[in-house]
């Protein structure tokens, strides 16, 4: 049942997204020893707002498409006010490419400046300076999503054969993974999708045998499990007739010597007495 639940998700995902293009980028912004940590977090967000503003962001985690920044302190000055604050010059470089493939497509450049009591504060205003809606932003992200679409298509044919190659070895996420990269549209489109809709309903039937193969090995499991108790429980019972036997046949045996001591006690006066007076 599980199985099915999967195949129809991925196949829900995979129809709302037949009808673009499938460049879709996440943001992947580490930690940098050049960014400060509160700065770093609000630059990631700066960076949702700008793919979403581009109509390609992506929430998948381990999307191959990334987008990140890095940053560099062009200059760091002493603003002489009461009290003292700090200004800071910063260029900040956007790179957008597929971090599988190690491969940047497209980058650009912002430089903002920032004033604050103290370096931290002065880098957070800088970075609250950037605006996902600028022009050049905008512009940035649009060129790397043209030359993602041309690279890929340009190798779309290798990449289609590598996945048939991965389908025939049973790897068939890896196949789908790789075809994920192409992008829907030009005259590999159909056959994408195709190749797609076939590795998926693979996928499916080779989770669902699997599936099968670990709940029979997890009935013979029990099944064992259950004998071998059952086993444990005769030989129990075998034990503990075998021991009742034997403890019967001591008091039998104890029993006699008390019986051979009764018929060797003398015959009294005093016990006979005894039991006149009964």
């Amino acid at each position: 049942m599980r199985t099915v639940v999967l195949l129809f998700m991925w196949m829900c995902a995979l129809l709302a997204r037949a009808q673009d293009d499938g460049i879709y980028i996440s943001v992947v912004q580490p930690e940098r020893p050049s960014i400060p940590a509160e700065a770093n977090e609000l630059l990631s967000h700066k960076l949702t707002q700008l793919l979403t503003a581009g109509g390609v962001a992506s929430t998948d985690e381990g999307s191959r498409f990334v987008l990140t920044v890095k940053a560099n302190v062009l200059s760091k000055d002493m603003v002489p006010t009461t009290p003292q604050r700090v200004s800071e010059r910063i260029m900040f470089t956007f790179l957008i490419g597929d971090a599988d493939e190690n491969k940047v497509f497209e980058t650009a450049t912002l430089t903002t400046r920032g004033i604050g009591i103290n370096e931290n504060k002065a880098f957070i205003m800088a970075v609250g300076q950037i605006q996902p809606s600028q022009k050049e932003l905008q512009a940035f992200v649009s060129r790397a999503k043209e030359k993602i679409t041309a690279y890929y298509s340009r190798h779309s044919r290798d990449i289609m054969a590598e996945a048939r190659q991965q389908a025939a070895a049973g790897q068939y996420e890896e196949a789908i993974y790789q075809l994920m990269a192409i992008p829907r549209l030009g005259e590999f489109a159909e056959a994408v999708e195709q190749q797609l809709e076939d590795y998926g309903a693979r996928w499916a039937e080779q989770r669902a045998e699997t599936e099968r193969r670990q709940e029979a090995a997890r009935q013979q499991q029990y099944n064992d499990s259950v004998a071998h108790e059952l086993r444990q429980y005769e030989l129990a019972l075998r034990q503990q007739s075998a021991d009742n036997s034997a403890r019967k046949q001591r008091i039998e045996a104890a029993r006699q010597v008390g019986l051979a001591y009764a018929k060797r006690r003398p015959q009294t006066v005093v016990y006979r007495r005894n039991v006149y007076y009964w």
